[in-house]
Order: C-alpha cells, then structure tokens, then sequence
C-alpha cells in the first residue's frame, strides 16, 4: 500500500482531520492539561503470530488511556505512528484501523495526525493527551493505605498460556489470554477512586517494579502484605504469589488513601509508611515473614 492509502485508513471518516502539519488544540477553562506517551514494538512487546490487528489496536490504545486515567484525567485527542514491515498486509491494517478506531470513538478522543514509516519491524506508538480537573501524581503521603483494583497475575498466566509453558483446563484460557492481549484501562472503576486518593499510578511493569516508583518518587518506604494480594480465586491453583507480584501488562490501578476504604473492586494490601527510603524503597510481608521477590520483566 501507498502511504496516502495507509492514512486514509484511519482519515478517511473521521471529519475533524485536518491533513495540516500541526493541529491547533481547544484549551478548556479550569482544566490542566495532561500527555503520556506509549510504544509497542514487535518481539518486544508483541508477537505477530499471537496478536490479532484488532486486539492489539485495543492495547496500544489502553496502555495510554491507562496512564491519562491514573493521573484523574480524560482523553481528548491522540496522535498515532506507525512503523510497518513487510509482513503486515492491506487486510491486517484494515482491520487494526478499523478497531483503533472504534476504540477512539467510544472514549471520545479524536485521532489529530501522526507518521507512517517503513520499518524492518512493526513499531507502534501512541501519543494522547487529554485534561484533568485534578492532577494525580504518584507521590504518596505518609501514613497512607495503598489499595489495588481488580486481581493480579492474569497477564503473566496468558503470556505463559500462549509460550506453551503451562497448560490449564479450556475454558479457564480465554479470561488470562485476553487479559495479556487486549487489556483494558480501569475507566469502570476510576472516578470512584478519585475523590478519596492521594496518589495512583498503573500496574503497567508489575507491582514490585511499579510500588518502587511509587515509593521512590514518595520517599516513603511502602509496606505491601503479599498474601493480600489479589488473585482471582478460580486461577490461584496456576498464579502464586511471585507471580502476581511480577506480572507486567496488567494496568490495573495502584493508589493510595488516607482513608481506610472498602470496595469490591479494589483490596487494600499494605501502606505508606512515616519512614524516610533509606535503601529499601518497598518491603514486601509474607504471613509476616519479609520476602525479596524478583523485579520481573525489564526493558533495559
């Protein structure tokens, strides 16, 4: 396909596209503006044989939304790149456009440009911006409860499902093989949290990695109770505890509260403690005995 072709994929409906080099942005009165940016890389974070166009237009979609709800915002608008290779057909970018945008129209947010390249892999990378009434940092205060929503170690059970490294009963697969290849950002959940959280962030690298930013940016040492951790009780016969301390991809949201709350959608595991990070950034409890997980999957 020609380049033009390409763009018209993702243009051709969608009125607000202007086809100009900038895009001018509405500023919206008492809103703060917010921007992330996310990208996907082929054998990085992706496998071809495993990731149908449309799942993985959902996921380069979620991992941003994921970062402008955790920080209280909403999308707005979204600039996408992608760097196509050999092996991608016409068919494979119909149907990935066409799911990216179903993604866009039902959250709002309007595709304002991007780039197209050749590449030797498939690259993709979003960029989304949006506004938020509130900004939530990760800095956490001290003496703060530290809550999780949803159930961890899904992601990690999928990649290993489809990696052939363990096998469980089929109709138990579909759930943590969705969950690794389409995840969803917790919009369901977030503005129920928002009125009461001092700090949040998502579960984009694992807990262990993602609760030592937390505590880093914090410069508070956070006490997590690993036996608290979620996990969906038909699963724990094939998720322990390291599991689902390490499983990256997961994007549900870690936050923290002043409050001691109590929801179904979300489990307190541990908390902000007064105590200045002196080498140890998270302690991690088990049955009270401390336990020294491994960091998981790291890009570098």
């Amino acid at each position: 396909m020609k380049e033009e072709s390409i763009i018209q994929l993702f243009t051709k409906s969608n009125t607000k596209f202007h086809n100009d080099d900038c895009e001018v942005l509405e500023v919206k009165k008492n809103h703060i503006p917010i921007v992330t940016c996310d990208s996907l890389i082929e054998n990085v974070h992706f496998r071809l044989d495993w990731h149908p166009p449309e799942d993985l237009a959902k996921k380069l979609f979620h991992v941003n939304l994921s970062d402008v709800i955790s920080s209280g915002g909403l999308p707005q608008w979204c600039l996408l790149q992608i760097g196509i290779s050999k092996n991608i057909t016409k068919e494979f970018l119909y149907k990935f456009s066409k799911s990216f945008l179903k993604e866009c129209k039902k959250y709002q947010t309007t595709l304002i440009g991007g780039d197209t390249f050749r590449s030797d892999i498939f690259i993709l990378s979003l960029t989304m911006g949006g506004y938020t009434k509130k900004y939530i940092s990760r800095k956490s205060e001290p003496n703060s409860y530290l809550y999780v929503t949803g159930n961890l170690g899904l992601s990690l059970l999928g990649y290993k499902i489809l990696n052939k490294e363990i096998e469980i009963p089929q109709n138990l697969k579909k759930i943590p093989i969705q969950k690794h290849l389409a995840p969803k950002a917790r919009t369901d959940i977030a503005k129920t949290i928002y009125p009461y959280t001092s700090a949040m962030m998502d579960v984009s690298d694992g807990l262990v990695q993602d609760a030592t930013k937390m505590a880093k940016v914090s410069g508070y040492q956070l006490i997590i109770y690993v036996e608290r951790i979620p996990i969906q009780k038909k699963f724990r016969n094939f998720i322990d505890y390291e599991s689902a301390l390490i499983s990256g991809e997961e994007y549900e949201l870690l936050f923290t509260s002043k409050k001691n709350l109590k929801n179904l959608s979300f489990t307190k595991i541990g908390w902000v403690s007064d105590q200045k990070i002196k080498n140890q950034p998270v302690k991690f409890l088990l049955n009270g005995k401390e336990i020294f997980p491994k960091k998981g999957f790291e890009h570098f």
